[in-house]
């Protein structure tokens, strides 16, 4: 009910799904260039996926894909670490535990937005 209200809803809320701390590199585009950008891939496998014409240019190539890939998990292994030793990881835990269904009231008021 809750994710077809979220689609449905005019109305836009943000809702973090993780801790920030880590969370720029994995939505900044090192991982992934934005294939609408049309004539510049990530590296191969995103040059196929969107079909990048021949005058468009791979930034990385296979030495330096597996590269970025080693760096970002050995990034992601020490955001995880310090979300561990910092107490965010069990903080937001607690909070999930906390969130709950609206009250039915409230849901009607949605679906009548």
């Amino acid at each position: 009910d809750l994710l077809d209200l979220a689609l449905e809803l005019p109305v836009e809320m943000h809702m973090p799904l993780a801790p920030p701390t880590g969370l720029f590199q994995r939505t900044s585009g090192f991982t992934m260039l934005d294939p609408r950008a049309g004539f510049a891939a990530m590296d191969s496998e995103q040059a196929s996926l969107c079909m990048l014409p021949d005058s468009g240019f791979v930034l990385l190539d296979d030495t330096g894909t597996a590269a970025a890939e080693s760096f970002t998990s050995r990034v992601e292994a020490e955001v995880a670490r310090l979300w561990r030793a910092g107490g965010e990881a069990e903080a937001w835990l607690q909070k999930l535990d906390a969130v709950r269904v609206p009250p039915a009231e409230t849901l009607e008021a949605l679906r009548d937005l």
